[in-house]
């Protein structure tokens, strides 16, 4: 992943919407994801979405048909998730994601592969998101 995708991600805000939303940024503690990891006995979390492969901007039917499949393989593997987004710091760049709970790196990034994601994000159990590139495995 280039230095400048890599910073473009960085920058960006992650949003687990639920009641109240958790944000959270890349390499920033969060005791809140930390807690809800805890609260659902995980101890750790992959955040990624189908959208827009290799970070290209796609059609919208596209995107979502890709988002459905991704959710029916969560589905189908019985893991807990949550609904999010990202968006990066100018409001730009918009992307339904989800926190998969359980979910542990190696897994997350074969599905990130599978969809054609350049980096998903990697969540341990002290509430840490950490940014890895598919492209490195």
């Amino acid at each position: 992943m280039d230095q400048d995708l890599r910073a473009h991600y960085q920058s960006s805000e992650y949003v687990i919407e639920d009641d109240p939303p958790i944000r959270f940024e890349i390499d920033e503690t969060h005791q809140g994801l930390g807690l809800l990891l805890l609260s659902f006995g995980v101890e750790e979390a992959i955040w990624l979405t189908a959208y827009n492969p290799g970070s290209r901007r796609r059609d919208e039917e596209e995107n979502l048909d890709d988002q459905m499949r991704l959710l029916g393989q969560i589905e189908a593997a019985r893991l807990n998730y949550f609904v999010g987004h990202s968006m990066d710091q100018h409001g730009d760049w918009y992307e339904p994601s989800y926190l998969v709970l359980g979910l542990n790196q190696e897994e997350g990034v074969r599905l990130g592969q599978a969809f054609g994601q350049v980096s998903v994000i990697c969540i341990n159990v002290e509430g840490t998101p950490r940014l890895i590139s598919t492209e490195e495995t």
